[in-house]
């Protein structure tokens, strides 16, 4: 659908009907069933989503790790190696200041001197 300036600004079709769906009741023994036969209604309609385990060998296009880096053992030994020089190096041995994992963002959860030292050194080798 294309939208027309002064006009309201609706989502497709099947969208509107899938969001038609009315709000569970507040109370409480009604809202388990509420909420439970709209779980049906969207299991009716082919709407409801599922967790499916990737087969082997096959290639997960849909997330960061589409070269399959997270499963790398060797790159896992790199990094570790990588990471106790650097503490060394820095004298932050257990200081967990430069740990691994996505905890949030850095502007909300806090930066790291050592990824500051990794974008310096990115932008110089680019």
């Amino acid at each position: 659908e294309t939208h027309r300036p002064g006009t309201e600004l609706r989502p497709p079709r099947a969208r509107r009907a899938a969001m038609a769906s009315p709000r569970p009741a507040a109370s409480g023994s009604n809202l388990e069933s509420a909420l439970q036969a709209i779980v049906d209604r969207r299991r009716g309609r082919g709407l409801l989503r599922t967790l499916s385990v990737r087969p082997p060998g096959h290639v997960d296009f849909c997330s960061n790790d589409y070269m399959g880096l997270a499963a790398s053992h060797e790159l896992v030994r790199e990094i570790d190696e990588e990471v106790a020089a650097y503490r060394r190096e820095q004298s932050l041995v257990g200081s967990g200041d430069c740990g691994l994992g996505s905890t949030g963002s850095r502007l909300l959860t806090g930066n790291s001197r050592y990824y500051e030292d990794t974008e310096q050194m990115l932008a110089a080798f680019h």
